[in-house]
């Protein structure tokens, strides 16, 4: 809601006095299925001119789209890497789609975060419906991964014991998007790998870092 509500004010400034902006409003729920319903609606709709989707998961779902029918934003793909975003000379290169991402390669993450805590043996916890909607974003993520050995685990939106999911004799925690983690659970969940001594990375944001995502 904070991030919908920043980008619409800031649209309304940057078109304020050449645009008569209005925004309509497409909700969809916790599904690869709902998500892609959602963007079509908008698609069909004659009084929708561009797309601009705000969810983070619906971000990651949607870059790996064939057809925008409409100019489409998306303003938070995490890595184009690992989830295999079109990309053509610093463009999407795909008709209609701009967006907006880290151009920091997944490795390059990996190898500073090791030369500040060695690991072999790391879990990358995301949200549920990223792994289960883009497979092939695990398969990269272990092809560029050369001498770790990760596993996955996914947060399903209503199970937040993840602490206790990461086995023990993990050396690194790398976190790649945990939306549907209330923000005191998500606080503790690093307050818990610092007690085990896991140190953690996170892929998405600063704000992490600040909230003690730290190697």
């Amino acid at each position: 809601q904070e991030v919908e509500e920043a980008l619409r004010s800031e649209l309304l400034a940057l078109t304020s006095g050449e645009f008569d902006l209005q925004f309509q409003r497409f909700a969809a729920d916790w599904s690869a299925q709902s998500i892609s319903a959602q963007m079509q609606r908008a698609y069909a709709d004659s009084s929708v001119d561009l797309v601009l989707v705000v969810g983070f998961v619906g971000n990651q779902l949607a870059v790996s789209r064939q057809d925008f029918p409409k100019p489409t934003f998306l303003p938070l793909v995490f890595n184009p890497q690992i989830l295999g975003a079109p990309v053509k000379e610093n463009k999407s290169g795909r008709k209609n789609l701009n967006y907006l991402a880290d151009r920091v390669p997944f490795e390059d993450d990996l190898a500073a975060f090791q030369r500040v805590t060695p690991f072999s043996k790391a879990v990358l916890l995301t949200d549920a419906l990223i792994l289960e909607s883009i497979p092939e974003a695990a398969k990269l993520v272990v092809s560029r991964a050369q001498g770790v050995q990760f596993q996955f685990i996914g947060h399903d939106g209503r199970d937040h014991a993840l602490l206790e999911k990461i086995p023990e004799g993990t050396e690194a925690v790398v976190l790649g998007g945990l939306p549907r983690v209330p923000a005191p659970l998500f606080d503790r969940l690093l307050a818990g790998l610092a007690e085990r001594g896991i140190p953690s990375f996170s892929l998405i944001n600063e704000d992490e870092v600040r909230r003690g995502a730290l190697a």
